[in-house]
C-alpha cells in the first residue's frame, strides 16, 4: 500500500508539473499545489485560513495588485508598513515609504539585491514565508544570526528610521522582554524619528541617545537642551546631561538596561506581554513629565501598525 501510494504522488507531481509548462498563469497555484504533495507547505486547511486573511486585509482595495500583494504578505509577517488605506492595515495599494522601506528589509534580512522595486522573485520569497508560517521575529532572528545589520544614516525618512530602529528592537526584545513596539515608538517620540538626538553644546559630540536617557553612558556624556513639562503643566527649556552611545543598537540596548537599573520603578511593566499595557505601566512609574505619554506611546503603536 505504501509504494502505491508512493507512486501516486510521484505522477500527480509530474501532472502539475505538465500543466504548469503548458500554462505559466498558473504557476503560483501550481507550485503550492507541488509543495503540499511534496511535504512543503501546511495542508489544505491552512492554506485556506491564509487566503481567506488575505482576501479580508485587502478588502475594497484598489490598485496595483503587485502592491497590494506585496503588502498583505508584509503585513501578515508583521512588518511596520502602517495603518494606511480603508481597513487602517497598511494595504492601500501605494507603494509609498512605509511599503518600500518594509520591502527593503525583508530583501536585506535574505541577503538579496535591494532595488526599491517590486520583483518578481521577491514577491514570491515574500508569498513562500506566509505560507510557511513565518513572522517578523523569526526572519529577523534567522538574519541576526547570519551577521545581518542594518543601517541608518542621522537624515533619513521616517519610515526608513522605523524598520531599522524596529529591527534592532526586535532583536533585543529576545533577551531583554521589553517590546520591540514600545522600544520603537518610544525612539521615535522622544528623537523626533532621530532628528533629536541630543548633540553636546560644546563638542558637538553626537551621543546616538535615541530615548532622552540622562547620566554617563558607554561613550560619556553629553550636554544638550531640552524641554520638560512643569507641575502646572508648562513645558521650559533646561539644560541636562544626557548619556552618549557608540550606535544606535547599543541606544537601545541602553534603553532596555535602564528599565533593569529600576526594576523596583518599572517592575509593573514586565507582568505584561500586551505592549500597550507596557507602555501604561511606564508612564504610570513616572518615566517621562507628559502627561500625555502613555497615549502618546499607543498611537503611533497603531500608526505604524506595530500592534
Amino acid at each position: 500500500m505504501e509504494s502505491i501510494n508512493r507512486i501516486k504522488r510521484e505522477l500527480i507531481v509530474v501532472l502539475l508539473w505538465l500543466i504548469e509548462k503548458l500554462d505559466k498563469r498558473l504557476s503560483t497555484p501550481i507550485q503550492q499545489a507541488l509543495s503540499i504533495v511534496k511535504g512543503d507547505l501546511p495542508d489544505i486547511d491552512v492554506i485556506s485560513e491564509i487566503e481567506d486573511k488575505i482576501k479580508q486585509m485587502s478588502a475594497g482595495v484598489t490598485g496595483d495588485p503587485l502592491v497590494i500583494e506585496t503588502q498583505v504578505y508584509l503585513r501578515l509577517l508583521g512588518f511596520p508598513i502602517g495603518s494606511f488605506g480603508p481597513n487602517q492595515n497598511g494595504v492601500d495599494a501605494k507603494f509609498g515609504d512605509a511599503t518600500r522601506e518594509a520591502l527593503g528589509v525583508f530583501e536585506k534580512m535574505h541577503q538579496i539585491e535591494v532595488t526599491g522595486e517590486i520583483t518578481h522573485s521577491t514577491l514570491a520569497l515574500l508569498e513562500k514565508q506566509v505560507y510557511n508560517g513565518a513572522s517578523y521575529r523569526q526572519l529577523a532572528k534567522e538574519a541576526w544570526d547570519r551577521g545581518v545589520r542594518l543601517d541608518i544614516g542621522k537624515a533619513v525618512s521616517k519610515a526608513a528610521f522605523v524598520n531599522v530602529i524596529y529591527y534592532y528592537a526586535v532583536i533585543d526584545e529576545f533577551e531583554s522582554k521589553v517590546p520591540a513596539a514600545v522600544t520603537t515608538v518610544q525612539a521615535i517620540l522622544e528623537s523626533g524619528y532621530g532628528q533629536s538626538v541630543p548633540v553636546d553644546i560644546n563638542t558637538k559630540q553626537y551621543s546616538y541617545n535615541l530615548f532622552g536617557i540622562k547620566g554617563t553612558g558607554p561613550a560619556g556624556s553629553v550636554s544638550s537642551w531640552t524641554r520638560e513639562e512643569t507641575s502646572s503643566g508648562i513645558w521650559e527649556p533646561q539644560l541636562a546631561r544626557f548619556k552618549a552611545f557608540h550606535s544606535y543598537e547599543e541606544s537601545i540596548k541602553g534603553h532596555s538596561q535602564f528599565f533593569y537599573d529600576n526594576l523596583k520603578r518599572y517592575g509593573a511593566a514586565f507582568q505584561t506581554n500586551n505592549p500597550k499595557d507596557f507602555a501604561r505601566e511606564i508612564a504610570k512609574a513616572g518615566y517621562a513629565t507628559d502627561s500625555k505619554y502613555a497615549d502618546k506611546l499607543i498611537y503611533l503603536m497603531t500608526y505604524w501598525g506595530l500592534v
